[in-house]
């Protein structure tokens, strides 16, 4: 991020499902430290499961976001079982994810046009 222009006038959104990794980390940390808003999208039960791989050891969840929108996925972030097959299969946060993000979306163009902002 160090040829990123993030500053505190910016919205950052962070998606990652299990919210362990240090990358989406680091871009919300950097992003806090530069006074930016910061939106994250993760799956708390998914990564409440598992350990950070991030130096300070937490999770998305876990540090001081502005907004938290939960994809609310189980613990691998699958779905269904097939009888013949022994692993699950059929990710829930793909869906979830674009849901969240489109309704947000209409929200920011809604209260935009309420406002009476012209882009």
């Amino acid at each position: 991020m160090d040829g990123s222009p993030v500053s505190k006038k910016d919205v950052v959104l962070v998606a990652s499902v299990s919210g362990r990794n240090a990358a989406p980390i680091e871009v919300v940390l950097i992003s806090k430290e530069r006074g930016a808003k910061l939106i994250v999208l993760t799956s708390t039960e998914f990564s409440k499961s598992i350990e950070s791989k991030h130096s300070s050891g937490e999770r998305l969840f876990e540090l001081n976001n502005d907004a938290l929108l939960d994809y609310c996925c189980p613990p691998g972030d699958t779905t269904i079982s097939l009888e013949e097959y022994p692993q699950k299969i059929r990710p829930v946060s793909t869906i979830c994810g674009h849901y969240m993000l489109n309704a947000m979306i209409v929200g920011v163009i809604d209260n935009l046009t309420n406002a009476k902002v012209k882009g």
